[in-house]
């Protein structure tokens, strides 16, 4: 998310060591269940990956800070979804970010990690139909 706020940039410090960068992508994105028990699944994100990433990663600058006090202002229901292995935004800091989103509906998906959409996409669809079948 972005979030500046210097308790959570303490939190995500203590998760991703500075080597964690130089991990492969798909260590950094994908559970272990995936990468152990889907083979081909693993191979089409690296192929994927590569493309998507042909060189240097390129992060974009915020005009401004993501703060909580600016998390609490939105008003909007908002879909706050991780996987349960994910190593950037594991469900402990999915709860803290949903501490100051009064609307946000939290969802954990098993045996994914920072991609459940690619992981486990029937479930990742099921939640994402149902929050937005809620919102009518």
């Amino acid at each position: 998310m972005g979030i500046t706020e210097p308790d959570y940039a303490a939190a995500n410090a203590r998760l991703r060591p500075p080597f964690f960068a130089k991990l492969p992508h798909d260590f950094q994105e994908l559970s272990p269940s995936y990468r152990a028990g889907n083979p081909e699944g693993l191979a089409a994100w690296q192929a994927l990956e590569h493309q998507a990433i042909p060189g240097v990663r390129i992060t974009p600058k915020m005009k401004q800070p993501l703060t909580w006090a600016r998390l609490e202002s939105i008003k909007h229901p908002t879909l706050l979804m991780t996987g349960d292995s994910d190593l950037y935004t594991p469900p402990s800091l999915l709860r803290m970010q949903a501490q100051h989103m009064p609307h946000a509906d939290v969802q954990v998906v098993v045996e994914a990690g920072h991609s459940p959409y690619w992981q486990q996409p029937v479930i990742f669809n099921q939640i994402l139909l149902e929050f937005l079948a809620k919102q009518k």
